[in-house]
């Protein structure tokens, strides 16, 4: 026999783990941050054997095109894995 009818409850915490999911949310992407993709991590690579390397002979070395390398530059400098020495006329790489 099948009932007529089916009650369902729902408990829905308001507010009250707010604080705490988003703290954990917030640890969460700052591990997330320090992880590298391949490219990253080939360019540290390169970096730490040749620290002196511009993007062009790092986009030649890896085969990818200069913007690409410049954009992993931005994701390592996001990172903090390197800094750019904005008082050297080039902007070197520095790692950290």
């Amino acid at each position: 026999m099948e009932p007529d009818r089916i009650t369902l409850s729902l408990e829905i915490e308001v507010d009250s783990n707010r604080g705490k999911n988003d703290r954990n949310h917030d640890s969460n992407d700052r591990d997330r941050d320090r992880v590298l993709t391949e490219n990253e991590a080939q360019v540290l690579a390169i970096l730490r054997r040749e620290p002196s390397i511009n993007a062009v002979q790092v986009a030649a070395e890896m085969k990818v095109s200069v913007s690409t390398v410049n954009r992993v530059y931005k994701s390592l400098k996001r990172k903090s894995y390197i800094a750019r020495d904005n008082q050297a006329r080039d902007e070197r790489i520095i790692l950290k």
